[in-house]
């Protein structure tokens, strides 16, 4: 699945939705893209591994560390998927929702 709504610079405005949910349901769901953008940045890591200056370290640095910061933030999502599975199965993106404002008008 493609990333869409991609922008560049600071203007995020026109940004359109990438995650699923009811008015995206064809979107990528948080767990997926996290592991995608962890594939992509590993393989942008891997690329410049054997350059040892300075700012190549420094980046391999900053990008491990991002490394670390999506797995955890994965981990987290994965977590939210299981107490969400515990209280009721999953009606995908245009079905009832378990929790938020939309399951307590039910």
């Amino acid at each position: 699945m493609a990333v869409t709504g991609k922008t560049t610079g600071a203007d995020m405005s026109n940004t359109t939705p990438i995650l699923m949910s009811a008015d995206n349901p064809t979107g990528w769901k948080l767990e997926e893209l996290l592991a995608q953008v962890r594939k992509e940045l590993l393989v942008k890591t891997e690329k410049i591994t054997g350059d040892e200056s300075t700012e190549s370290m420094k980046v391999q640095c900053n990008n491990l560390s991002i490394l670390r910061q999506l797995f955890n933030a994965e981990a987290l999502q994965r977590e939210s998927i299981a107490v969400l599975e515990a209280k009721s199965p999953d009606q995908g993106p245009t079905g009832q929702a378990r929790i938020g404002a939309a399951h307590a008008n039910t």
